[in-house]
């Protein structure tokens, strides 16, 4: 408690840990409200054969040629191995975030630091254990934060090697955001990124020219199906896309936003959440697709010169959002991703 200069007292976080230790504290929490929840061994082991098959094609894994080779050249004799690897690689990537997190805002940094954790893509970090959207996520974070052009190309040609129809969408969104935004080295950067998933989707065309069904094909027919699904279940798509990273944002920009803004919840929400409703997978797609603009969009908003220092309430407000609002996915048919559920159920079941 600390008392200001017209003698009203403040909460204060100074009993808080500082720099590494906090990050630590952050990241521990992170996993006990969330639970670790290992991808499952079928699409393990899918994603396996397609990266022993390569350069022939097995299913539409193989064109997802970077996690495909990883799966062929990581030991191929149980599925402990491949779990602890990206487990181990999550927290090491939330440990660099959050630290880059504390750099770059200092004494503000323990507010970004939650609204990050917030984030739909970086919970779904631990309810998905294994999948390769863990790749996604690394490249989109450096594309939001990076200024340098090897980076970011790098991070475009990571995302097309696994996922170049995601890249895709990724892309159209981030030209959305630096159109609201009116960031032209962001726009020049997306049209560039665009391009390298085309030429990711054409190659694929020729390498694997003889090969039906694709990824494209298989969405395209499954779209009305998993809408059909997903309607019913629109208010949780909504909520596992928007809450609470939206209350957070809020509470950060309520007094910084101009009318215009209004259309940055088109790439940071909306298209997301449409993503997510008509592609089987469910939360997961959606999240990936609006990660680097929600990034995008937080950090060019907190540049302007009208944005004040946050107060401890607002922390205080933040950290109880964080806590206690749950966190949820909607899987693949509708189904919901918990946290705890497998260990719960496993514990029930025997």
């Amino acid at each position: 408690m600390t008392v200001n200069k017209s003698g009203e007292s403040s909460f204060s976080f100074n009993f808080l840990p500082q720099g590494q230790q906090l990050i630590g504290i952050l990241i521990i929490a992170q996993i006990l409200r969330i639970g670790i929840h290992p991808i499952g061994t079928d699409w393990i082991d899918w994603l396996r054969e397609a990266g022993n098959a390569l350069p022939n094609y097995s299913s539409y894994l193989s064109k997802s040629v970077f996690p495909s080779y990883l799966a062929r050249i990581i030991p191929q004799n149980g599925y402990v191995v491949w779990w602890l690897l990206f487990f181990v690689l999550t927290i090491i990537w939330l440990f660099v975030c959050l630290n880059w997190i504390s750099k770059r805002f200092q004494d503000e940094s323990f507010y970004f630091q939650l609204l990050f954790l917030m984030f739909p893509s970086t919970s779904l970090l631990l309810l998905y254990v294994g999948h390769y959207d863990f790749f996604i996520f690394v490249a989109s974070c450096l594309i939001g934060i990076s200024s340098s052009w090897k980076v970011n190309v790098s991070s475009f040609l990571f995302i097309s090697m696994t996922n170049p129809e995601m890249g895709l969408v990724i892309a159209s969104n981030l030209l959305l955001m630096s159109g609201f935004l009116r960031m032209k080295r962001m726009l020049f950067m997306s049209t560039v990124f665009f391009s390298i998933c085309i030429l990711a989707i054409h190659l694929e065309t020729i390498f694997f020219s003889k090969t039906r069904p694709d990824r494209i094909e298989i969405n395209r027919e499954l779209a009305l199906p998993t809408l059909k699904t997903s309607l019913p279940l629109w208010q949780l798509h909504f909520y596992a896309q928007i809450s609470p990273i939206l209350i957070g944002i809020l509470c950060l920009l309520f007094s910084k936003l101009v009318i215009r803004d209004a259309f940055l919840l088109i790439p940071c929400f909306l298209v997301p959440v449409i993503f997510s409703m008509i592609i089987v997978d469910g939360t997961r797609v959606g999240a990936s697709i609006g990660t680097s603009s929600l990034i995008v969009c937080i950090l060019e908003i907190a540049k302007r010169k009208e944005v004040q220092k946050f107060e401890s309430s607002q922390e205080a407000t933040m950290l109880a959002l964080w806590l206690l609002i749950p966190v949820l996915a909607v899987d693949v048919g509708g189904a919901l991703r918990l946290p705890f559920e497998i260990i719960i159920n496993s514990l029930i079941n025997g």
